[in-house]
């Protein structure tokens, strides 16, 4: 419940309530739930809480996989000081398709196919 907890102290009720509408893919690290995956439509979204950040990559790399078992391409937006989601879209097949001064996104692919 902890990353339940996180998202509706950041997001609020109304936009949670949209969320669960949504495809869903539990990112879980020792049996808690510390983050999630979201497919809205073509749109990926992608959250880890802060503390388990860099412990959970293998799980990541799955929910891709389980977006672009959905959709492809999906759209990711994606912070431009993000260094570490930067990183991880460059692992992957990609288009820059807008961008803006605080963030750029991308149309991205599985990594055998464009």
């Amino acid at each position: 419940y902890l990353f339940l907890d996180y998202l509706y102290e950041q997001l609020g009720e109304e936009f949670i309530k949209a969320l669960c509408k949504c495809d869903v893919y539990s990112i879980d690290h020792q049996g808690a739930q510390v983050g999630g995956a979201i497919l809205n439509g073509d749109r990926f979204h992608l959250t880890v809480l802060p503390s388990y950040q860099g412990k959970v990559g293998f799980q990541i790399l799955k929910a891709i996989e389980w977006a672009h078992q959905r959709c492809i391409p999906f759209k990711a937006r994606v912070h431009k000081n993000n260094t570490q989601v930067l990183r991880l879209v460059h692992f992957y097949r990609h288009i820059l398709i807008a961008e803006d001064d605080a963030t750029s996104t991308f149309e991205i692919y599985p990594r055998e196919q464009k």
